[in-house]
């Protein structure tokens, strides 16, 4: 039963955290293997933290007047905990996608682009794409902002390529992972 109920969950996580990465980088999650696990692991273990409270609560009700001596301080801790953390997950969800993001992404994806012969190539930027015409770039700090964009190559004539950019949203960087 129980390992039915984590299949659910890491299935229902799995789906919603790679259609949030689709909307934010407007890429498919499965393209990048490191980050997909990562990123799905990370939503998988941020929703049963947040699941947690609900069940400890429930056996802090259920077996608190029949403890005695230490087991009841562990049942307060454990309760004590889980309402920190049912609190405090939704506040760190954005942070956590930050960081998350910004390590697996460094150990994968590209340090520059290649527009025919013209190479992009900026600090605190990775790129996503291999001779390609369409290169998905995330941005790690610009202004304490973090994001994602596309650039397009236009091969032009004379070896004069250029590219285009498509901004897509832009977030904020935790004051505490700058």
């Amino acid at each position: 039963m129980a390992v039915t109920a984590f299949s659910g969950v890491f299935v229902f996580t799995s789906s919603y955290s790679a259609s949030i990465f689709w909307q934010i980088s407007n890429l498919e999650l499965s393209s990048s293997p490191w980050l997909e696990y990562c990123w799905k692991a990370t939503a998988f273990l941020m929703f049963f933290l947040w699941l947690s409270q609900p069940i400890c609560y429930g056996l802090f009700l259920r077996y608190g007047d029949k403890a005695k001596g230490y087991r009841i301080f562990t049942l307060t801790g454990a309760f004590i905990m889980s309402m920190f953390l049912f609190l405090l997950v939704p506040m760190l969800i954005g942070d956590v996608a930050y960081f998350v993001l910004k390590k697996t992404i460094n150990h994968e994806w590209r340090n520059e682009a290649k527009c025919g012969e013209l190479e992009v190539k900026n600090k605190n930027e990775k790129y996503f794409g291999f001779n390609t015409d369409k290169y998905t770039v995330f941005y790690s700090d610009k202004n304490d902002k973090w994001g994602f964009y596309e650039i397009t190559c236009k091969k032009g004539s004379d070896r004069r390529d250029t590219y285009s950019v498509e901004p897509l949203p832009e977030y904020n960087i935790p004051s505490w992972l700058r």
